[in-house]
């Protein structure tokens, strides 16, 4: 009888069932919920959490989010203070290598291998002239497309002067519709600030 008393359904969220169970009384429990609702309404803490500064934080450790099983190529996670594992095994159970390493251990293994195989001269030199061309390559598409939207906007200067001249002149031309002349405005706007950025 009395492990009946102690089994609960966490699925069932009926409060009133389990009055023993409540840490605080009513009262308090909705006047802190009630200034959680003033603090999220906030405009400030608002703009704080827009920023999202905890995705922008600094790294704790060289191999956080870089460091794989493998066996299965699952994420190294923490596991107590100083050691990494395999989180499949661990928490999933679905990896078999379910032995952990000192975390000091494989970053000054990472380090050496980095020292010794990429910091060779003909190692860097094949990284800088990889890295010139994919930049060379980008550059020279930016400025290919810069260019195109210099021409399009010079053409669309001089159809402008043309149709000022002809207004002065009393001449007429037909209009292109306005749907016509916003899908264009639309195209050159989205070419230029593809540049920008």
């Amino acid at each position: 009888q009395a492990d009946d008393a102690l089994t609960i359904n966490l699925d069932q969220s009926d409060e009133a069932a389990h009055p023993a169970l409540r840490i605080v009384g009513v009262e308090l429990w909705e006047a802190v919920k009630q200034r959680q609702g003033e603090i999220e309404a906030d405009p400030r803490v608002k703009a704080i959490k827009e920023t999202k500064f905890w995705e922008k934080r600094r790294k704790k450790h060289l191999l956080t989010g870089l460091a794989f099983c493998g066996t299965c190529g699952g994420p190294l996670a923490t596991v107590g203070r100083d050691y990494l594992a395999c989180s499949a095994a661990r928490k999933l159970g679905t990896c078999t290598h379910r032995q952990s390493i000192r975390r000091n251990v494989l970053e000054d293994a990472v380090l050496d291998l980095l020292r010794r195989r990429l910091m060779q001269p003909d190692a860097v030199a094949a990284f800088i002239k990889s890295f010139s061309e994919a930049a060379n390559a980008e550059a020279g598409a930016v400025e290919e497309a810069r260019t195109r939207l210099q021409a399009e906007r010079g053409k669309a200067v001089r159809k402008l002067t043309g149709f000022y001249d002809a207004i002065a002149e009393g001449h007429s031309y037909p209009r292109p519709s306005n749907a016509a002349r916003r899908t264009r405005s639309a195209d050159r706007r989205s070419g230029c600030q593809a540049l920008r950025t």
